[in-house]
Parts: C-alpha cells; sequence; structure tokens
C-alpha cells in the first residue's frame, strides 16, 4: 500500500511552467491584456490527475493573478 502512495499520489498531481500566454483561456488572457499593463512574466499550470485546476500567472511588475479552469480571475495579489 506505501508503495502505490508513494507511486500514484506524486504522478496525480503535477504543475508546469511557461511563459507562453496560448495556454491560458481566451478569458484570462483578455483580463490581463485589458486590466494590466506589464507583461506575462510566467504561469504557473495546477493539475490535478491530468486535469487543469488552476492557472497561476505572475506578472513582471510581480502582480501574481489567479484563474479557474475557465479563465474566470480568482484572486490578484499586488507589491503595492
Amino acid at each position: 500500500m506505501a508503495l502505490f502512495i508513494a507511486v500514484i499520489l506524486p504522478a496525480g498531481a503535477r504543475d508546469n511552467y511557461t511563459h507562453d500566454a496560448s495556454v491560458l483561456p481566451d478569458l484570462a488572457k483578455t483580463i490581463i491584456e485589458n486590466n494590466f499593463k506589464a507583461d506575462i512574466s510566467i504561469i504557473k499550470i495546477d493539475t490535478d490527475f491530468g486535469i487543469v485546476s488552476e492557472y497561476e500567472v505572475i506578472l513582471t511588475d510581480g502582480t501574481e493573478i489567479s484563474f479557474d479552469p475557465k479563465g474566470n480571475w480568482d484572486n490578484i495579489e499586488t507589491r503595492r
């Protein structure tokens, strides 16, 4: 049982990182383009068992924006 848990759990939740905004849902791209001046620095794609659970976008000014899988804004953190 311990071996099963050690092998399956890490495979179930993986995060991917990219600089390519094309991976974001259209709604998320539109929100960023219409409301923020800074460029995208990095995008973290949280997945659970191969299904996207959240997109975390960090802009070049340090702003962090979280989106749900459909691109709906969830949370914004700024450095101000």
